[in-house]
């Protein structure tokens, strides 16, 4: 399977101040998708801004930021903007070690390929690289396409359908070229497909059991005016005026023609269709307006219908705009040491609640509140909505009572908050693990701690929560390795507290 990873240009739907918690957002349409790919445990959506979120059939999930790409091959897979590989489990995911001399990661096939920041593609389990200036790459069950930057399409390994294109049966341990002029690629088992300049899709290998596709050694063509495809035992294919067409197997309703029936030429299923991923049993399009629609097999793709194949599409999602936090770097007494970080944290969001302030002056128990739920929603990809439950009689801050129902931050009494009471260092590394635990409660993360030269005057809550934060560099001690547990914070410092934790756990 694989998409456009074409960048569009976003418009401001509207442009609001600074010191509300309301940010400008973008319009909504299509632009909000980078990447959609269709498990059969699961939808995973992959936004713009590099939110990976899931889809589990009832709600849109987040499960990390920072992700430039998915694997297309059917292994829950994505690449981090550091180069990093991880694995995915639904709404959960592990960062996967790769040998060094691999390099920084730009798109992973399965656990097995890679290619690299330099365009390298290697086989990680022997560790060999295979080919240079490889664009993209795709793998079938024993099968590797792999298309150059000069539009040259490679194709290797096992084949007993005719799914390398070379017009036999004969499997190849050496990169062989199949066609060229081509823009994209796919495959699928023992089937692939390739799309070249002109739009013309073409498919070849065994395609399906019950062959409603074709069976062909050699590329042929089925499709004209195509940008985009999808392909499994189905096949969807987006034409230049955003018809999707979809043919192949049916036998869970996935082509969304009403029924169960295989279908061996491509049939017009509906318009207006930017993006298709199509799994073995399920399909999901997003469309021009960008809102989300499926059909097939139910499971982890709409747990409210009662039939168990959806044979039209239905709407899932409605399209999702994403925050845009203007970047003023207009910084109220700052100080030097901040000043590289500070953007880049007004960029998510954090500086809203306390822009307006000299951000040398101690951070209030109040403000911090309204910079860790930046912090949390940022995590999770979605606004926290109003709380009722509100035990303070000194406080009506929404962002205050949200904090304290998330379990995030305490009263000082049964029914005080104490809002202007500055705040500790050691207070803020207990707030900010609670925040982390409660947006990932699964985040893996093995740990050696540096120690403090004052770790002795630690409160013995803070102590996991300074050590964790040490750890991971969020935190940091003065020239002579002392944390000072219990001296006031900064506004500047308690902010990039908060980035530092959302940029290496995000």
């Amino acid at each position: 399977m694989f998409k456009a990873f074409a960048t569009f240009s976003t418009v401001a739907l509207f442009v609001s101040s600074l010191f509300t918690f309301a940010p400008p957002v973008e319009a909504a349409d299509a632009s909000w998708v980078k990447q959609v790919e269709v498990f059969d445990d699961g939808s995973y959506i992959l936004k713009s801004n590099g939110d990976l979120m899931y889809w589990d059939g009832n709600e849109l999930k987040k499960v990390t930021g920072h992700i430039t790409s998915i694997s297309e091959d059917g292994d829950e897979m994505a690449v981090k903007d550091n180069g990093n590989l991880i694995e995915l489990s639904r709404d959960t995911y592990k960062t996967i070690k790769l040998p060094e001399k691999v390099g920084k990661v730009k798109q992973v096939l399965e656990k097995k390929y890679v290619v690299n920041q330099i365009d390298e593609l290697w086989n990680t389990e022997k560790e060999t690289k295979l080919l240079d200036n490889v664009n993209e790459a795709v793998s079938g069950a024993n099968h590797v396409l792999a298309l150059t930057n000069d539009g040259t399409l490679w194709s290797w390994g096992g084949d007993n359908w005719g799914s390398l294109g070379n017009g036999t049966k004969n499997s190849n341990d050496t990169p062989e070229i199949v066609l060229k002029n081509i823009s994209k690629i796919a495959a699928y088992m023992n089937n692939s497909a390739a799309i070249n300049s002109n739009g013309e899709l073409y498919l070849w290998g065994q395609v399906n059991y019950n062959n409603e596709i074709g069976n062909d050694q050699t590329p042929q063509k089925v499709l004209d005016n195509v940008k985009d495809f999808s392909l499994t035992e189905t096949c969807a294919a987006i034409t230049n005026n955003n018809e999707l067409y979809m043919w192949g197997n049916g036998s869970s309703g996935q082509l969304g023609n009403d029924t169960e029936e295989s279908l061996k030429a491509p049939t017009l299923i509906m318009g207006k269709v930017k993006y298709v991923d199509v799994s073995s049993e399920k399909t999901i399009a997003i469309r021009e307006n960008g809102e989300v629609w499926g059909w097939g097999n139910k499971n982890y793709f709409y747990e409210k219908s009662a039939d168990y194949y959806i044979k039209t599409p239905i709407k899932l999602i409605d399209a999702q705009p994403i925050p845009v936090f203007p970047v003023t770097g207009k910084y109220k007494m700052s100080s030097s040491w901040a000043q590289s970080e500070l953007p880049k944290a007004e960029e998510i969001g954090l500086l809203i609640p306390v822009i307006q302030y000299n951000l040398n002056k101690s951070i209030t128990r109040e403000q911090f509140s309204e910079v860790v739920i930046k912090y949390y929603e940022a995590m999770i990809g979605k606004n926290v909505p109003e709380q009722a439950k509100n035990p303070f009689l000194d406080t009506k801050n929404k962002q205050v009572i949200k904090a304290y129902n998330l379990g995030i931050v305490n009263g000082i009494s049964k029914d005080r908050f104490e809002p202007s009471k500055s705040i500790t260092r050691e207070e803020i590394c207990v707030m900010l693990k609670r925040a982390l635990d409660k947006a990932r409660p699964n985040f893996e993360y093995n740990y050696t701690y540096s120690r403090f030269e004052d770790e002795s005057k630690f409160a013995s809550f803070a102590q996991e929560p300074i050590k964790y934060l040490r750890s991971l560099g969020v935190v940091k001690g003065d020239s002579n390795n002392l944390f000072n547990p219990r001296a006031k914070t900064t506004i500047e410092e308690a902010v990039i507290m908060s980035y530092r934790l959302f940029e290496i756990t995000d």
